[in-house]
């Protein structure tokens, strides 16, 4: 597409004053096909540049083609005449030109290769990074009218060259679209599936499933057919998560009647969550994943081993949905006449540094009031022992800290930071596990109400968590209104704010103090940890809590000085 006579003038009188840069130098770029030129066409043209900048020195490139070509003007009659866009792709440099095509600095460049092969009509059956299709281009809703495929060096197809359709007036356009850098993961059956994954810990929905849908026709197994038909049908990810569990990355899709469950690595988890034992095992409550779907009754289940030891059970109920949890394992360890948690030494597999072993405290006594079971195992201390990891962690020291400090007190139940899931929110009953230990602890709060409260929604189901909401309700510090009476329902699987989360830590520390009616209930609870420096941030109050930003706040009350624990 040549530029209009006005514009070429317009681009001599903006060079006619330049001043020439001390040094020059040539630089080569290649074209994808016939460039053309008033002799015929050629595959590559030739720029001199400034060398202190690297921009281009037009009336020295006119010169050079002078030269060469007995004429001037077809460089800086494409490169200055039309918008361009350098890209870094594979290591190299990728000149996208508008409504002409694509410019490279390597003479093999795998993406000048993808030329030397025959165009492709698209009829929609190719997948690519529809988000990383913009590389290059000027229209954010091109339309596709064919394609190259783009291999690498091992042969291997890495995406694809497409072209736009040509319009009468503006060309055509030549982009680049990389393929979905896809995770694999495999059933319980054996069926390894592709996926996409957004980052480290989350599932991405556009490519996952048009990748699904690809590979639907060649599985073999009814089970997951059945299975990724139906995640297919559905359309949304709202029933599906990701969890960490024994070092492995576990893919829950719960479909309503039935669980899709993937694994990654060479699991341990393979065959678990297929067929099982009838019986209810003797499995942990809280350590339940998938979370915040209703367990109900376990109608069967299956041991989980590593290295030969039970770690845990896939569970199955009715409805044929699959959970996992780790087993049960009690320890009662007895200390200056009441019985008490001894954390063992940790070792920081990540510096190789010894941590400090906790030494043995001693409780208040025993609560008078009448606790269920579950409760009175948390407050005398009847806990698991822990064995706390950091390894290949990804967070700042304060973080690693903050979680190791956690576990080795049982504020946290799981054994190593991945499983904690630190970037994720927390549920309503699971603050209130986390803070009734912590109030006991770290504060050695007793139970200020007797009996029980009925919140509406607190049922069973919640396994031992429901014994966790009383005991909050029964130290005064969540559940209840400014004036202590309880709320109607307790919301155990709504997701915790910084408000909330601010409100009960509050209550912790100071008791009723800054309890406040109305709608600016938390202002108070809020103002006075940042006067303490326990929250450092702006979040704002209505975001969601994430675990690793609560566990940091406790660590910060838990190491804070006299002032703010009296």
């Amino acid at each position: 597409m040549r530029i209009a006579t006005f514009g070429l003038l317009c681009l001599w009188l903006s060079l006619f004053g330049q001043v020439e840069a001390s040094g020059t130098g040539e630089v080569t770029y290649y074209t994808t096909e016939c460039f053309p030129v008033y002799a015929g066409c050629v595959d590559k043209i030739t720029f001199v540049v400034n060398t202190p900048g690297g921009d281009i020195n037009w009336i020295e490139t006119e010169a050079l083609e002078q030269r060469i070509l007995g004429h001037t003007g077809d460089a800086s009659y494409y490169l200055s005449g039309n918008e361009k866009r350098e890209v870094q792709l594979s290591g190299e440099k990728l000149i996208f030109l508008e409504a002409y095509g694509l410019f490279f600095t390597k003479e093999d460049s795998i993406y000048r290769n993808a030329f030397t092969q025959p165009w492709q009509t698209n009829t929609g059956d190719i997948i690519y990074d529809i988000d990383n299709v913009l590389k290059g281009t000027w229209d954010i809703s091109p339309v596709i009218e064919k394609y190259l495929p783009v291999k690498n060096e091992q042969n291997e197809l890495i995406g694809y060259i497409l072209r736009t359709i040509t319009d009468p007036f503006t060309g055509f356009n030549d982009l680049y679209a990389p393929l979905y850098q896809t995770t694999p993961f495999f059933t319980t059956n054996g069926t390894t599936l592709k996926t996409v994954l957004s980052g480290e810990n989350t599932l991405r929905f556009t490519g996952t499933k048009e990748l699904l849908a690809q590979q639907l026709p060649s599985i073999i197994n009814l089970e997951d057919k059945s299975l990724v038909q139906a995640f297919l049908t559905t359309g949304m990810l709202a029933g599906s998560q990701l969890h960490t569990l024994e070092g492995e990355k576990i893919l829950f899709f719960d479909l309503g009647t039935g669980t899709l469950v993937l694994m990654s690595g060479s699991s341990i988890f393979q065959g678990a969550f297929t067929g099982g034992i009838a019986g209810t095992p003797n499995y942990d409550p809280s350590t339940l994943k998938p979370t915040g779907i209703s367990l109900g009754s376990v109608v069967a289940y299956n041991e989980v081993r590593k290295n030969g030891n039970l770690v845990g059970y896939a569970l199955k109920n009715e409805s044929n949905q699959r959970f996992y949890a780790a087993r049960r394992v009690v320890y009662s360890v007895s200390g200056g006449g009441s019985a008490w948690i001894v954390a063992k030494p940790v070792t920081n597999t990540s510096t190789g540094d010894k941590q400090e072993e906790k030494k043995e405290e001693k409780k208040p006594e025993q609560p008078q009031e009448k606790l269920p079971e579950q409760t009175k195992k948390v407050y005398s201390g009847v806990v698991d022992i822990p064995n706390c990891s950091i390894q290949d962690s990804q967070f700042a020291s304060e973080q690693n800290d903050a979680y190791l400090w956690a576990c080795q007190h049982n504020i946290t139940t799981m054994r190593t930071i991945q499983e904690a899931r630190l970037d994720q929110p927390l549920t309503r009953a699971e603050l209130a596990k986390i803070m009734s230990v912590y109030a006991m602890k770290e504060y050695h709060l007793k139970p200020l109400r007797e009996g029980a409260v009925n919140y509406k929604d607190v049922n069973a189901d919640l396994g031992d968590l429901a014994d966790y909401i009383q005991l909050v309700y029964q130290l005064q510090i969540m559940g209840i209104n400014a004036d202590g009476t309880p709320i109607q329902a307790f919301e155990p699987h709504k997701l915790v704010s910084r408000a909330e989360f601010a409100t009960v830590l509050s209550r912790v520390i100071w008791g009723n103090k800054h309890n406040i009616s109305g709608d600016d209930r938390y202002s108070a609870h809020l103002q006075a940890l940042k006067k303490y420096r326990v929250i450092t941030s702006d979040v704002p109050a209505n975001w969601w809590e994430l675990r690793g930003r609560a566990l940091l706040m406790l660590h910060r009350t838990a190491k804070s000085s006299v002032e703010i624990k009296n």
